[in-house]
């Protein structure tokens, strides 16, 4: 039990109790006013389960236990696509089962943040069958010539997917969970507003768009979760999760009355046209960002020099031993105030032998045996430092997934971009300084040459 010394309060009666008037009564508040309310009651208190960790109860070990299949709790868990049970040993084995982002990472939630390991949008899922889900939006599958029925050979006979140009394409779950995974996506969209560091803000719409994070298919959703109330399993999981893990309830679940209250049946006769799709990361990116056991401070590791030209190269010294164990990151997307832009890389640094302060770490593109003497590096997208100037921060990640930043580099001009946090600037080649770093101590800005040393 993660969170045994937590005296969580989950008895409906008693979470709700300070906006029970409001539930009795829904209808009589505004809208976005019944949504803050309903957030606000879901935010505090929210404890963050790592998302993976080596030395704290993770999403791994939740799911194990919410999701455990009825038949065999202790040894299995029931696959939410599948809807036949696995071993709980195969975790994270491309032939057993991994965590499904029932809201998909390329719709807003991404690889940082509260919302990235939030329970009540995690489920066990057959690898092979979350790969086809993929990043597609959910909907009705019913046309024969058009859609693959079941979605995959591995999944439930009553799945679908189907491709759609300009979209991610739809995704049809089982029937028994439509409306499970219905109030999944209720409680996200209501639960983040984008206030919190490392989230956006996430809607539902009749029109869906991933670069706009707006999932759905709203109408679809509202169906489902008319026709699969909840059942006693949901009911039971809300509970679990409340009391053993987050401290929070879906509140969709509690009171189904408030759904189409939430979210009114928008009309799509006329849907905007969305920005080419972006297709999810393979499931074996899962567990790319995790949480360090070792957590640095800033200036703990510096960039002495980079090349961009080929070869791109980072050199890095360390002010101060780095123990054995510690991960970092290093990538050129830009930061925007709360979070970062994506599209570029991220190059993660997994120390495996002590770093006495005064050493080097060299990281060169290509060259997988640069880091040898004290670890190993991998990469995620595409690190590639731009020739006309760019940006690149060092990090760890702490167990609620935030960013503790160590070290930032700009040298495209002689300061950090301040416009991106506002909103109005979007370039891959501009960052703002993050607040915990002190410039010029651990954060320097230079105007742009294409390689830098320090000597």
């Amino acid at each position: 039990n993660p969170t045994a010394d937590a005296d969580f309060v989950c008895d409906p009666s008693t979470y709700y109790s300070d906006i029970q008037s409001t539930l009795d009564s829904p209808g009589s508040v505004e809208v976005s006013h019944l949504k803050d309310i309903l957030r606000e009651r879901m935010a505090d208190p929210h404890v963050v389960i790592p998302y993976t960790s080596s030395s704290k109860v993770d999403c791994w070990d939740a799911l194990s236990v919410l999701d455990a299949n009825p038949s065999s709790p202790s040894s299995e868990v029931l696959l939410i696509y599948k809807q036949t049970g696995d071993l709980i040993i195969n975790s994270g084995d491309s032939n057993g089962w991994n965590r499904e982002h029932v809201w998909p990472k390329s719709y807003g939630v991404g690889y940082t943040g509260a919302d990235t390991s939030d329970l009540h949008s995690l489920r066990a899922a057959d690898w092979s069958v979350n790969s086809a889900r993929n990043n597609r939006y959910y909907d009705n599958c019913v046309d024969p010539d058009a859609c693959d029925i079941p979605a995959h050979s591995e999944a439930a006979s009553d799945t679908g997917k189907m491709s759609i140009a300009g979209t991610t394409g739809i995704f049809m779950p089982p029937t028994s969970v439509r409306g499970d995974l219905a109030r999944s996506l209720f409680y996200m969209a209501t639960r983040y507003d984008g206030t919190e560091t490392n989230t956006e803000a996430l809607t539902l719409s009749n029109c869906p768009c991933d670069t706009s994070f707006a999932m759905g298919k709203l109408r679809t959703l509202l169906e489902w979760h008319e026709a699969d109330p909840p059942s006693a399993e949901e009911i039971a999981r809300n509970d679990l999760l409340c009391s053993s893990y987050q401290g929070n309830r879906n509140v969709f679940i509690d009171y189904p009355n408030l759904a189409s209250l939430v979210f009114p049946n928008d009309d799509d006769s006329s849907c905007p046209t969305c920005p080419d799709p972006v297709s999810e990361d393979d499931s074996s990116n899962d567990d790319f960002f995790v949480e360090s056991s070792v957590q640095l401070d800033p200036g703990d590791i510096v960039i002495i020099g980079f090349n961009s030209d080929d070869p791109k190269a980072v050199q890095l010294l360390a002010l101060t031993s780095i123990a054995s164990g510690t991960i970092f990151y290093m990538t050129d997307n830009g930061f925007l105030g709360n979070s970062f832009r994506e599209g570029e890389g991220t190059i993660k640094f997994t120390i495996t032998s002590d770093v006495q302060a005064g050493s080097t770490l060299s990281w060169i593109s290509g060259d997988s045996s640069s880091l040898s003497s004290f670890g190993a590096w991998s990469e995620l997208g595409s690190f590639n430092p731009s020739k006309t100037g760019d940006q690149i921060y060092l990090f760890t990640l702490t167990s609620a997934m935030n960013h503790n930043f160590v070290f930032a580099l700009q040298y495209r001009t002689d300061s950090f971009d301040e416009s991106m946090t506002l909103g109005v600037d979007d370039s891959s080649t501009k960052g703002a300084l993050p607040s915990s770093l002190a410039w010029p101590a651990y954060a320097i800005a230079l105007s742009h040459k294409d390689n830098y040393r320090w000597e």
